[in-house]
């Protein structure tokens, strides 16, 4: 280990077991034996602590993250793609977005597809957890160990169970480039390399870290009395973007609903909302606790110094521009919109409101609801994990038996799940090596490194992979031979193929495998 990140560890409270405590009269310190239990050394700490956060990504076969199977799909027809063995497919040279990606690619030809997407990620998780505890303490000066339980949480949060790995592991480095920046500014090279890896994986945190440090900077350098001004003007740039994106830009914007309160208090709380309707019961304790904890902000300390911390401020303005924010937008250089963007605002916006908690000394009775509102929602996410995967088991089953090279598309919605489709993406990590999953979204989108140039016999070329996915496309001249995956048998998860035939339409079939509860 690094001596930055060694000295970013967590330490306890006195190097060498005492306690320190800090004279108000005299502005002397006064050494006194901690006697009440030992303390680990921070590697212990590390360790015990990454072990515990961990336990996810190992405790199922398979990890079900929706686009971590397309991903490693697509590491797998990267050197196909590149040797010239799939024509219509192109590898097109990129300097964001990939990070993930390159990264799939070597662990796949040196370890396998199960140790590629395990390692990643494990690796992915913990550079997101530790980064966000260590950000945190590095804009507070306390380490929020009572706040594990819910960063946590975010580290398993919507966007790791979307998949999103490029965005979930950029913002991960960045807030270790953060972390270095306000704590060791002597590693600023590191931190550097840390934030060119980042943009590496994607643009959007690089851009939400350089704007979060110049608005503390100049919040703490200005005087209090230009503060209130400093922040009319974010917001202002704010509503302004919100109007831009509105008028100059085809736009998709989230719908607000008073029965729903994470659509109007977006404090981060709806990275929660994963599969089922169960998952709105975290929610909304999180949210009670939040608004609590805010509550008791105001009770300890003055309206005026609350509003007066830049911390609460950039939470604040997180706020304003997650509920902002559109769920997708038409960019000039993809073939289809950037989409799902209120989800990754509302983990940036977790972030600020970790900072404004952490300052705060919560009592044990609200440390224990946090935590019970953890396990809840973990134990929740083993028992869907479990009916996912053994569905995939099914479905790798059977398309083993098949024979290698076919075209094949599988269409499952589960109507429980109120978050994320957990079957978007089912075939991709079964067809690896065999088969090719000719509606997977990636080469159409150009977004991504391998692009569909032409129409072809691999995957779709045209930018109408959510038309498949809804179960409403229909076979066109253009489309090569196909075969429908179906469950034929609901209760005992048995699989069938049926071939599709120019002018029929994609069935989309109704999987409700997951439990209402556990």
């Amino acid at each position: 280990m690094s001596d930055a990140a060694l000295d970013l560890l967590p330490l306890p409270a006195g190097a060498d077991g005492t306690q320190v405590e800090s004279s108000l009269t005299d502005g002397r310190q006064k050494i006194h034996p901690q006697t009440s239990r030992p303390q680990l050394p921070p590697r212990a700490v590390f360790a015990v602590v990454s072990l515990t956060i961990l336990a996810p990504c190992f405790w199922q076969p398979q990890i079900e993250a929706t686009d971590l199977p397309s991903h490693l799909y697509n590491a797998w027809l990267y050197p196909l793609v590149r040797a010239g063995k799939l024509p219509g497919l192109s590898i097109a040279h990129q300097h964001t977005n990939v990070l993930a990606d390159m990264l799939l690619e070597h662990a796949l030809s040196w370890w396998g597809p199960w140790w590629a997407s395990h390692l990643l990620a494990a690796v992915s998780v913990l550079v997101f957890f530790w980064g966000v505890f260590h950000f945190v303490a590095a804009l507070t000066r306390k380490q929020p160990w009572h706040l594990t339980p819910l960063i946590a949480m975010l580290a398993y949060g919507s966007v790791f169970r979307l998949g999103f790995l490029n965005f979930y592991l950029s913002l991960g480095l960045c807030l270790w480039a953060g972390a270095l920046v306000l704590r060791r500014p002597l590693y600023g090279l590191l931190a550097l390399v840390l934030f060119a890896l980042a943009v590496l994986a994607h643009p959007m945190p690089p851009g939400w870290l350089l704007l979060f440090l110049a608005y503390l900077v100049l919040a703490r350098r200005l005087s209090a009395r230009h503060r209130p001004l400093l922040f009319a003007l974010a917001a202002s740039a704010i509503l302004a973007a919100r109007l831009l994106l509105q008028y100059r830009f085809v736009s998709l914007w989230p719908s607000i609903s008073l029965l729903a309160p994470d659509t109007w208090i977006p404090l981060g709380e709806d990275q929660m909302l994963i599969y089922g309707q169960k998952y709105w019961y975290v929610c909304l304790a999180l949210l009670s606790l939040f608004l609590w904890w805010i509550f008791r902000l105001f009770q300890t300390k003055a309206p005026a110094a609350v509003f007066d911390d830049a911390l609460f401020q950039l939470l604040l303005l997180s706020a304003l521009a997650s509920l902002l924010c559109p769920a997708a937008v038409e960019l000039a250089l993809y073939r289809t919109p950037a989409s799902l963007l209120t989800v990754r605002a509302s983990l940036l916006t977790a972030i600020p409101l970790c900072a404004v908690f952490a300052q705060m000394k919560p009592p044990k009775l609200e440390k224990a609801a946090l935590a019970v509102a953890a396990a809840f929602f973990f134990s929740f996410a083993y028992v869907d994990e479990r009916a996912i995967n053994r569905l995939e088991a099914r479905l790798q089953d059977f398309v083993a038996k098949l024979p290698p090279g076919q075209r094949l598309v599988a269409v499952l919605h589960e109507p429980s799940s109120r978050g994320i489709a957990p079957f978007t993406h089912i075939v991709d990590r079964a067809c690896i090596g065999r088969c090719f999953d000719y509606a997977n979204y990636e080469p159409s989108t150009a977004q991504f490194r391998i692009r569909a140039t032409r129409p072809n016999a691999y995957v779709l070329s045209a930018p109408i992979a959510a038309q498949w996915e809804a179960g409403l496309y229909t076979l066109s001249p253009q489309d090569p031979p196909l075969y429908q995956i179906h469950l034929c048998d609901r209760k005992a998860l048995r699989f069938c193929e049926s071939p599709l035939r120019q002018g029929q339409t994609v069935r989309a079939d109704l999987v409700s495998i997951l439990p209402e509860l556990w």
